[in-house]
């Protein structure tokens, strides 16, 4: 890859204004943002720029998974109090808004795809792959900052659903 495809500020600002969050550590948002194929002999790494400095980068994998788990642990932290049963939570709150389909266009309306290093010539990437940057944003957050930081950034990005961002708890059981 030339070294004009993988210089990353512009992206990892645009990033941070998306996500309303400054890294104090841009690797974790690097490695975020990173989807491209890397090269066997440097560990299966790829090549970012940032700031003048080379990182070697790996893919977004560890973040995404970790962003995954933090995604379900918010969701799951802010209905408890609705006080509705685990079947309400995985059919109206976990499905809809863990899913790759929705993490995808949100991540794609806001433009985070944008952000990522893809393989050079590379245009388009589909829905799956940007719902994978949106959970290793949220990954990297989570061990940027901490949880209350990984927890605003979900919500800038609208992924709780309205009945849970209400001051009384949200939706009440039938009880």
């Amino acid at each position: 890859m030339s070294d004009e495809y993988c210089i990353m500020d512009a992206r990892v600002a645009k990033c941070e204004s998306i996500l309303n969050y400054t890294f104090i550590n841009k690797e974790l948002c690097l490695e975020a943002l990173q989807l491209a194929g890397g090269i066997p002999i440097f560990g299966g790494k790829c090549r970012m720029i940032y700031a003048g400095k080379t990182y070697w980068i790996p893919k977004n994998e560890r973040l995404e998974c970790l962003g995954d788990a933090v995604l379900t642990f918010v969701l799951a932290k802010l209905w408890y109090p609705t006080n509705t049963d685990e079947g309400y939570f995985n059919k109206m709150i976990k499905e809809p808004n863990v899913m790759n389909a929705n993490l995808g266009s949100v991540g794609g309306m806001l433009g985070l795809d944008k952000c990522a290093l893809l393989n050079q010539g590379t245009v388009y990437i589909g829905t799956k792959k940007i719902a994978d940057i949106v959970e290793a944003l949220i990954g990297a957050v989570m061990q940027d900052g901490d949880l209350a930081a990984a927890e605003k950034v979900i919500k800038t990005l609208g992924l709780v659903p309205q009945e849970l961002l209400k001051g009384d708890g949200g939706v009440k059981s039938i009880l």
